[in-house]
């Protein structure tokens, strides 16, 4: 009994902790939105708190139950035994005659413990300081262009810096964010100055790219050809190609996988879309080519993962972000 109203007390000590380490002060404004529209610069004012958690090793009452060896038991049961003579004409009869066996059969009981353990749960927080940021936002956009997009800037209260994120955007930009911070601390004060650059793509030409995608493939000799939308090539965009020899059915040998660059192809340009051409031996692949075998091609347009690592809404570009192509069994 007193140690469940140790554990219960304990329990309640550690909601009032965990309520009164997360309250901040009334004035606190640890998040705030803005929309970039018609305006290049913005100016924001945040206030919240920098803080760490506070964990605690807690004792979790709990019985387990396993089963003792405890004698041995004598069970004894009757069996039909077939017992068979000859008479004396020399017929074999048969009957049935009940028999009595006995064996040993172990016996066990179920016996309880305390198995109780040990467990870090989170009992609350504590404060590290109280930031004060003033964020200046300077936006770059396309000219003539009327975007709408809602950021919100936040303060991170494990590490106290500014984040941006996208809370509503229209889907006809990428937006990316560079910034640069200075910090300065005073006790339990601390004032960070943000200067933020916003830099607004439009998402039209790359939707489209993916939209249109990898179109009249050929491969011949070695050399690989293919349409694509012109001027589809961006630091948003990349192309990467993967070549296999299928050598049985269920293995094969990877030969090239890496990103395409625009310099090492040909290209026959058009007006929506151009014929660009690879000629494999470029990549190293003369001598894997020079037999005829079968192999697994797979050509893949997608967006740049490091020219998108600042972009705060990758997923505009939706399920449009990629088209890949497959061609099996092609021979060389």
């Amino acid at each position: 009994m007193k140690s469940f109203l140790k554990i219960l007390g304990l329990a309640m000590w550690i909601g009032i902790a965990g309520a009164a380490g997360n309250a901040l002060p009334a004035f606190a404004s640890q998040s705030e939105t803005f929309t970039i529209d018609s305006n290049s610069e913005h100016s924001l004012s945040l206030s919240g708190v920098q803080e760490h958690d506070v964990y605690q090793e807690v004792l979790v009452p709990r019985t387990c139950s396993r089963q003792v060896f405890g004698h041995y038991e004598t069970v004894c049961h009757t069996v039909s035994h077939r017992v068979c003579h000859n008479d004396r004409r020399g017929h074999r009869i048969c009957r049935e005659s009940p028999r009595r066996e006995c064996h040993q059969v172990a016996r066990y009981y179920t016996e309880f413990y305390d198995c109780s353990y040990t467990t870090t749960v989170k009992v609350g927080t504590e404060t590290d300081y109280y930031v004060n940021a003033s964020i200046n936002v300077k936006v770059t956009a396309p000219e003539g262009a009327v975007p709408h997009e809602t950021l919100r800037a936040s303060i991170d209260r494990h590490s106290g810096t500014v984040d941006f994120s996208a809370a509503r955007t229209s889907g006809e930009f990428l937006v990316f964010v560079k910034e640069s911070a200075e910090t300065q601390v005073n006790g339990k004060q601390k004032s960070v100055q943000v200067q933020a650059e916003v830099t607004l793509v439009p998402t039209a030409g790359i939707r489209k790219a993916f939209r249109t995608g990898i179109s009249s493939v050929d491969f011949k000799s070695g050399v690989l050809s293919f349409e694509m939308p012109t001027h589809v090539f961006s630091k948003e965009v990349q192309l990467s190609l993967t070549v296999k020899r299928q050598r049985t059915l269920w293995f094969s040998k990877k030969l090239f996988s890496g990103q395409i660059s625009a310099s090492a192809l040909e290209v026959a340009e058009g007006t929506e879309t151009s014929r660009y051409t690879l000629d494999l031996a470029k990549l190293g692949m003369k001598e894997a080519l020079k037999n005829e075998k079968n192999y697994k091609l797979q050509i893949k347009l997608e967006p740049s993962h490091s020219a998108l690592s600042g972009c705060l809404n990758r997923h505009d570009l939706g399920e449009e972000g990629s088209t890949e192509l497959n061609l099996k069994k092609q021979k060389i």
